[in-house]
């Protein structure tokens, strides 16, 4: 059986190519990505980052786009000195982006990619937890 992506980790002595991975495409084929180990370690660090429930709700929350401190804080039901110090974390991890209005901070997501990263693991507690995964209803709901 064929999965969605297989890792293939080497030893990156062994070439110029560093670490492998090995990438399936929508179409079935396969495409090889070379994937150096301080990427891997970065990867995990990321996620390390994302396990902190609180900051998934952050994450969240800044789909919605830029908000404040104090907004993200009713938002996430913490108080803005927890959040201001997640918030602080998620920036020196890339996350998130800040910028100052006279003595308020404003959050936004850096990119795309951990709302990504979020919405799958939210999917994937959602397997973990229901026969019947609410995001497979709303699929099959839009057919």
């Amino acid at each position: 059986m064929k999965m969605p992506f297989e890792w293939v980790v080497g030893d990156s002595s062994k070439g110029l190519h560093g670490d492998r991975a090995h990438v399936y495409d929508e179409t079935g084929h396969r495409e090889l990505h070379h994937v150096k180990g301080h990427y891997l370690e970065i990867a995990s660090e990321i996620f390390r980052m994302l396990s902190d429930p609180t900051r998934i709700r952050i994450i969240l929350a800044l789909r919605m786009g830029e908000l404040s401190v104090n907004h993200i804080a009713d938002i996430v039901d913490k108080s803005p000195a927890a959040v201001s110090q997640h918030l602080a974390k998620m920036r020196l991890g890339k996350l998130v982006e800040a910028r100052r209005h006279g003595t308020t901070m404003f959050y936004t997501l850096a990119d795309e990619h951990a709302t990504h990263l979020v919405t799958e693991a939210v999917f994937q507690a959602e397997h973990a937890l229901d026969d019947a995964p609410r995001h497979h209803a709303i699929e099959h709901a839009a057919e």
